[in-house]
C-alpha cells in the first residue's frame, strides 16, 4: 500500500475543497487582527499619554 494512493489523494482533496472557506477566512481575520494591533500600537499611547507633558518630547507626530 502506497501512502499517496488514490483513496488518499481523492479524500484529501475533499477535505481541502471543505476547508477552503475556514482558511480564506482564517488569513482574513488574521490580517484585520495584525492592522488592529499595528492601529493600536500607533494610537494607543497618543490617546493614553494626550495632555501630559511626555507627548511634548515626542517629534514627528
Amino acid at each position: 500500500m502506497t501512502l499517496l494512493s488514490k483513496e488518499f489523494v481523492h479524500a484529501f482533496k475533499l477535505e481541502a475543497r471543505r476547508q477552503e472557506g475556514f482558511t480564506n477566512s482564517f488569513w482574513r481575520q488574521l490580517a484585520v487582527i495584525l492592522v488592529a494591533i499595528a492601529i493600536i500600537n500607533w494610537v494607543g499611547p497618543k490617546i493614553i499619554l494626550y495632555g501630559t507633558n511626555i507627548t511634548a518630547n515626542w517629534t514627528g507626530m
